[in-house]
């Protein structure tokens, strides 16, 4: 791969595992997240 390839390999596999972790955070957070919003 070019390394054009690989950064945008890298960044897909970023975004990915950011969208995963505020996935799961806000799954394991559940009712408390109005606390944020208030």
């Amino acid at each position: 791969m070019t390394k054009r390839q690989n950064r945008m390999v890298f960044v897909a596999l970023l975004v990915a595992g950011a969208i995963l972790a505020i996935t799961l955070l806000l799954q394991a957070l559940g009712s408390n997240t109005n606390y944020f919003y208030s």
